[in-house]
Order: structure tokens, then sequence, then C-alpha cells
């Protein structure tokens, strides 16, 4: 039996668009309670300049215990080069013991993940002490 695709909202898509143009810096999206194959926008936010500051807000926004998908521009300088680059974070904590809860996340990620303009780092985090802007920086 075919699985139905992810259908992603507006709100998210027009978020995850943003990200590319640099007018939104971070979006956490989530699966609506009761359902198995949507896709929402949570929560998103601009850039503000520090990026120490939008990483805080960032991860102030994700639930610790339950799972989400999370996108993230993340700026940072290596060997003296400023550095911008897209994580997609497939979170899925082990705080969350409902498989049910766990499985459509697995499930639709590449749905979800194919809306985006561009990814170039894919990550899975399992717990929310892990959504660290120095674990960011350093996959790259």
């Amino acid at each position: 039996e075919k699985s139905r695709m992810c259908s992603v909202d507006e709100a998210a898509i027009t978020a995850l668009q943003g990200l590319s143009k640099r007018s939104v810096k971070w979006v956490v999206l989530r699966i609506p309670e009761g359902k198995d194959s949507e896709c929402v926008l949570e929560a998103s936010g601009p850039p503000s300049g520090n990026e120490e500051a939008d990483f805080d807000a960032f991860k102030a926004a994700v639930p610790a215990e339950q799972c989400r998908w999370l996108v993230y521009d993340l700026g940072f300088q290596k060997n003296g080069v400023n550095n911008n680059k897209i994580m997609f974070v497939g979170y899925v904590p082990d705080a969350c013991t409902k498989m049910a809860e766990k499985f459509p996340y697995a499930q639709h990620k590449d749905d979800v993940k194919s809306k985006c303009a561009q990814i170039n780092k894919d990550l899975q985090v399992n717990d929310h002490d892990d959504l660290t802007y120095a674990k960011f920086v350093d996959e790259f």
C-alpha cells in the first residue's frame, strides 16, 4: 500500500521559502494532533543579526518531548570565512515514547525536505540538550 504524500501547508511553505531569501532564520514544523500526513508551521523567526540570540529563540521554540522538523540557517565563521548553511533537523527525542508519533516524522521527512530550496546538512537529533549552536557548527 502506497503511503500518502505529506501535505505541507501554505504558511510552512512560505516560511521555508523565506529561508532561501534570508528573511527567515529558522522554522519549526509539526504534524497536527490526530493527523499523520500533514505538516504545519508551528513557529519561525527572522534573523536578528545576533546568531546566539537567534539560536536561543529557535531552541526555545522546540518542545523538548515532542517530535518536530526543524530548519535553521546557520551563520558561522570557519578559517576566517563567513559561512551560511541551511540545516534540516529531524527532531525525534528519546523522551517521546509513542512510536505512533515518531513514525510519521520518519516517514514524511523527505516530502517536507523537498519543500526546502536548499539543504546543506541533514541531521537527526534525539535530545533537546543536543540542540546547540556549537554542535551545529561542528557538522561543517
